[in-house]
């Protein structure tokens, strides 16, 4: 039906008695919004803007829900921050004159920005500039703490920000308790076993 008044009417005749009746009233179909957006970015690490970009037309209101509590009201262009990791369903909810909704939505994949690798063994005082001495790396460390015991259970090692080269130990396997602090000042404990290798 195209937009405007229209006349509907229902006329009913009972097939017995022959009897009819009729009624009629005019509806109104009023236009619609329509709800529209693009993200410079879908897929993108933690604390990493995205832009998001309005292109809705036949509104007078809209209102950004971003999929994590955060919600903006009247804003054509904003940028978004996503703090934790996950798939996020965003939306823009546009409005017209008449109280009538259109809504968009797009996925939105947020990637941790803190990755840790830890070696399980390493080459102490050889040549090789890469695995002569253990710790942990990876992205969004800001600090970390590593102990290393013996095998009798013997902490032999317990620095922070400060690598193991394992001077003066046998080659053999070693127990590791790192404590890392993320760049949001999270902790992340490890434990495991890093063999020496000589």
């Amino acid at each position: 039906m195209s937009i405007g008044k229209h006349l509907i009417k229902y006329e009913y005749i009972d097939t017995i008695t022959n009897c009819n009746n009729s009624v009629q009233d005019t509806i109104s179909i009023l236009p619609i919004p329509y709800a529209d957006f693009y993200c410079d970015k879908y897929v993108v690490k933690q604390d990493t803007p995205i832009t998001f970009f309005n292109n809705s037309s036949s509104f007078v209101s809209l209102t950004w829900d971003f999929g994590d509590n955060d919600i903006l009201i009247d804003d054509f262009i904003i940028q978004h921050f996503y703090e934790d990791t996950g798939a996020y369903i965003a939306k823009l909810i546009v409005e017209n004159e008449y109280a009538c909704y259109d809504t968009a939505s797009a996925n939105i994949l947020i990637l941790p920005s803190y990755i840790v690798h830890i070696p399980t063994a390493f080459t102490p005082g050889s040549n090789d500039t890469l695995n002569n001495s253990f710790r942990p790396f990876g992205e969004g460390i800001n600090s970390y703490e590593l102990t290393i015991f013996n095998r009798w259970g013997e902490e032999i090692f317990n620095e922070k920000d400060t690598k193991w080269d394992a001077k003066n130990c046998q080659e053999g396997t070693y127990i590791y308790v790192i404590k890392i602090l993320n760049l949001k000042n999270r902790e992340f404990y490890y434990r495991g076993y890093v063999h020496v290798i000589r």
